[in-house]
């Protein structure tokens, strides 16, 4: 999903049996909304995002909120496009969703941190706030963790850590977009309790 993008989203193939079924059991806290309750330009941008796969649930529980949904998938359309590759940004998501013990976000961004080519040792890694060994990412990853656990402004000796590690003040404001782009996520899935649609993410231990 995004944490809701296309892995939220149901195959066309599914039987009408499953599909109803995966409905009824995968619900969150919140009201689900049907397409007569989301605005017409939110529940096209949807359909165009989802393209002929079925609007998953979580989107529907979101739609509470008109702005909160349409903010949140221009957020991620932003993601997609910005100055940090795939890799790292799905690293810093698991990084701000391991602090937050987002389960859910844990769970979706395994698969996508998978997909992205970090294989299970890095994201555990990653999770435990361990060094990777790669220079860029291990600094875009100890900023995070700064980002999403400390108060007040940044040392400046780890700012200019972070640029010296080859970080551009692009590369900056595209961190603060990821970070607030999965803190948003963490936070909507804490208030829904939303419901597991993959495989439990694995302990990442001590």
């Amino acid at each position: 999903m995004p944490c809701f993008d296309n892995v939220f989203v149901l195959p066309v193939a599914l039987q009408l049996t499953e599909f109803i079924k995966w409905q009824i059991n995968i619900m969150g806290r919140l009201k689900q909304c049907n397409d007569d309750e989301l605005t017409a330009p939110l529940l096209k941008r949807l359909q165009a995002h989802t393209g002929k796969r079925a609007i998953a649930p979580v989107f529907r529980e979101m739609g509470n909120s008109s702005l909160a949904l349409d903010s949140y998938l221009t957020m991620e359309q932003s993601v997609a496009s910005c100055s940090l590759d795939e890799r790292e940004v799905e690293a810093i998501k698991l990084l701000v969703s391991e602090i937050n013990r987002c389960e859910f976000c844990l769970s979706v961004h395994t698969a996508k941190a998978t997909a992205a080519g970090l294989d299970v040792s890095q994201q555990l890694a990653v999770r435990r706030g361990e060094m990777t060994g790669e220079v860029r990412l291990d600094a875009l990853l100890e900023l995070t963790s700064n980002l999403a656990r400390a108060q007040g402004p940044m040392n400046t000796d780890q700012l200019e850590q972070a640029r010296q590690a080859g970080l551009s003040d692009q590369n900056l404001m595209d961190l603060v977009l990821v970070v607030s782009t999965i803190f948003l996520t963490n936070t909507f899935n804490h208030i829904n309790d939303s419901d597991l649609v993959l495989p439990a993410a694995p302990v990442a231990g001590a």
